[in-house]
């Protein structure tokens, strides 16, 4: 009788800890989910989201469109790319950039890997009918074996500064 009254105190034991490791897993996913919201209202709550969209998007100039090149692939396969960087940090800031068509405008190639040709299209397409500044170099290798892009060049040769 003691040792049935043992293992039967041994069961509820077992049974009582898989139920609060159970709930200790419960509250610890609800804690999870509470800092990644208060994370967010943090976020929403930074100063830099009261700024007008007029005044960041003047800030996204200065930071985009201060020099030819400014976004650029260099040679080294280094880049400097401020618009896409801008673009990543959140949906407000992506769908600006992308409806500020200057913010395009100005790019540089110093590297004559073809893969970089996608970029230098999309800097074309989202500068919509925008004057562009262009900085190639190195562009003599690739320009009869990326042909699509050497078009892609002329036909927006109406838009060069």
């Amino acid at each position: 009788k003691l040792l049935d009254d043992a293992q039967a105190d041994m069961d509820r034991c077992q049974s009582e800890l898989r139920r609060l490791r159970d709930l200790l897993k419960e509250i610890e996913t609800r804690q999870d989910v509470l800092g990644a919201y208060i994370a967010c209202v943090r976020s929403a709550m930074s100063p830099i989201h009261k700024l007008p969209q007029e005044m960041l998007g003047e800030i996204f100039k200065y930071v985009c469109c201060g020099d030819i090149g400014v976004n650029c692939i260099w040679e080294d396969g280094k880049q400097q790319l401020p618009t896409i960087t801008l673009s990543r940090v959140c949906i407000r800031w992506y769908n600006l950039v992308n409806s500020i068509p200057g913010l395009w405008s100005s790019f540089g190639i110093r590297d004559s890997d073809s893969a970089n040709f996608s970029l230098f299209d999309l800097f074309l397409e989202r500068s919509r009918s925008h004057p562009i500044d262009l900085t190639i170099s190195d562009f003599r290798s690739k320009l009869h074996t990326d042909s699509l892009s050497s078009l892609k060049l002329i036909e927006n040769s109406n838009r060069w500064r």
